[in-house]
């Protein structure tokens, strides 16, 4: 009986272990540079699309530059007509 537990133990820690760095030391390896170019001031409106190129959505980005830092606030609007069929507890769709 103890023999059994300390092996199963010692697996679930490695697991956890595994896990641990999939989700927190992983990413950190694979990050890359930021992009260098600045991010423009201003207000800006970008649609919002689906992999057939169809309109599902609209984003509006305002930045504000400050002394050393950017601030970015967005909005974003979908159309739920448009986008019923990806959620996956969507119901039949109605004209």
């Amino acid at each position: 009986m103890g023999r059994t537990f300390g092996i199963f133990i010692t697996i679930l820690w490695l697991v956890c272990m595994a896990a641990l760095l999939q989700r927190d030391v992983v990413p950190y390896w694979q990050a890359q540079d930021p992009p260098e170019q600045q991010i423009p001031d201003g207000s800006f409106q970008v649609g919002v699309t689906n992999s057939a190129g169809r309109r599902v959505g609209t984003t509006w980005i305002r930045t504000i530059r400050m002394s050393e830092h950017v601030t970015v606030y967005s909005t974003t609007q979908l159309e739920l007509r448009e986008v019923s069929s990806l959620l996956p507890l969507a119901g039949e769709n109605v004209s």
